[in-house]
């Protein structure tokens, strides 16, 4: 084989290599993903009331709002005022860019725990949420997207896994007493001082 057509198999190659690659790389159809995931938990909500004198003040519970937060990103409630606030960016959550896939190692476990206490001067009630979330994932995207829409992606999976799992769990809101004779005081807003980070 001479040295002209060697040059020519060699150009040929390459053109047919960069071909394929940017068909690969821009070309929806070429994304694939891999993803294993395994979520258990385990919940423990209380109540306990207290009335005297056998009181009929109406008990009611105002649904809690949830707001998940990582990476810079926010899951859920995110229009409400004084949401419960969950924090996942100080957990065990791995992002990697790698050359052809980006992908996401977790493995977490999130306590969540919320008491509410309320009374009047003839009714009491005391709400506990005690819940566990154990989590992991291993999720691997290829393909053309690049590593900040990888990311976003999957943020956005382990959010909603972790919001939609607690947000059926919980089985008590915010309560609330109905009385003519007593204005019960608003619970304070979940602030950037006061949120409560689970």
């Amino acid at each position: 084989m001479n040295k002209k057509v060697l040059i020519i198999l060699i150009i040929s190659f390459s053109t047919i290599g960069i071909i394929l690659f940017t068909i690969f790389y821009f070309n929806n159809s070429f994304i694939s993903s891999n993803m294993s995931k395994k979520l258990e938990s385990k919940w423990n909500s209380s109540e306990r009331i207290g009335r005297i004198n056998n009181s009929k003040e109406e008990i009611t519970f105002k649904k809690i709002d949830i707001v998940v937060i990582l990476e810079g990103k926010k899951y859920g409630d995110t229009n409400s005022k004084n949401p419960l606030i969950i924090d996942l960016n100080e957990d065990n959550i791995i992002f990697k860019n790698k050359l052809f896939s980006n992908s996401c190692v977790a493995d977490f476990t999130k306590n969540i725990r919320q008491n509410f206490k309320l009374q009047t001067d003839s009714t009491s009630i005391t709400t506990n949420i005690n819940g566990k979330i154990t989590y992991q994932v291993n999720y691997e995207i290829r393909g053309n997207k690049n590593y900040k829409e990888s990311k976003e992606i999957i943020s956005n999976l382990i959010m909603r896994d972790i919001y939609d799992n607690t947000k059926s769990n919980i089985k008590f809101g915010i309560p609330e007493i109905k009385t003519t004779y007593f204005k019960v005081k608003k619970e304070d807003k979940f602030n950037n001082k006061s949120s409560i980070k689970l």
